[in-house]
């Protein structure tokens, strides 16, 4: 599987299904350290059909904000009044350095997985490092995703299980609904086997605090500043954890 399928191919596959988005925008989160200016570039990476988008465009009317899809549907249907959308792989970011202020990742990282899991940590970390070079010195990346560290209150799974087929701890296997397909009644070698499903519609994976501050912090220049733990949704309706982080490019040190 070449590098591009791998940020691509179980994200967009999600996409096509129309799952909607689940994780809070992290606008707020935003406001805190950009201010509301013309001239100012926010990129909304993995835009999808434009929810996130939307809610930048209202929270910094002054801003440019441009929409970043590898689907070109979801990219059809988000609102008109933005300053771009661009259609492209993330791995491979069609801005130039240093150029935007900040850049949001709403429910993106979750699906870049591979059932090799060392492919898709590599892919995981090129994402990153194409963030933090588009990023100014100072410039700030949020990411609200799904978050593994206390969902047994809301959302119990079982990573260890799911681990024997995706072979990544923290990436759950998700299987169509209508198949009704359950672990309880099944032996480690029965659940391993799922792997070949007709059934399994793609992987996802879920974070923990430190996972993605190492992610982040050992491949960029980026510094976590403020990370929080919510409550979102699964596509099905179900509350989950999720994971609102928040994190800075060094400034450039003065001559």
């Amino acid at each position: 599987m070449s590098e591009d399928n791998l940020a691509s191919e179980n994200y967009w596959k999600a996409s096509e299904q129309k799952i909607p988005g689940s994780t809070r925008i992290p606008v707020d989160e935003l406001k805190k350290f950009l201010d509301n200016k013309p001239g100012m570039v926010i990129l909304d990476l993995g835009s999808g059909e434009g929810r996130s988008t939307q809610a930048l465009k209202e929270s910094f009317p002054e801003a440019k904000i441009v929409a970043f899809d590898l689907n070109h549907k979801g990219l059809e249907k988000t609102i008109s009044d933005v300053s771009g959308r661009v259609q492209g792989t993330a791995l491979e970011l069609p801005f130039a350095n240093e150029s935007a202020d900040g850049v949001v990742l709403c429910g993106v990282l979750t699906n870049i997985t591979d059932k090799d899991p060392q492919k898709a940590v590599e892919a995981r970390k090129k994402v990153i490092k194409e963030i933090a070079r588009v990023l100014k010195p100072g410039g700030i990346l949020t990411v609200s995703d799904f978050n593994r560290e206390h969902n047994l209150s809301h959302y119990p799974v079982n990573y260890s299980r799911h681990e024997l087929i995706t072979n990544e701890l923290g990436t759950i296997a998700v299987f169509d609904p209508m198949a009704k397909i359950t672990f309880q009644d099944k032996g480690d070698k029965e659940v391993a086997l799922l792997a070949g499903s007709p059934y399994l519609q793609r992987f996802a994976h879920h974070y923990s605090t430190d996972e993605l501050t190492n992610l982040a912090e050992s491949v960029s220049e980026l510094k976590i500043v403020k990370h929080s733990a919510e409550i979102g949704t699964t596509p099905s309706g179900n509350p989950i954890d999720t994971i609102v982080a928040t994190f800075i490019k060094s400034p450039k040190e003065a001559p």
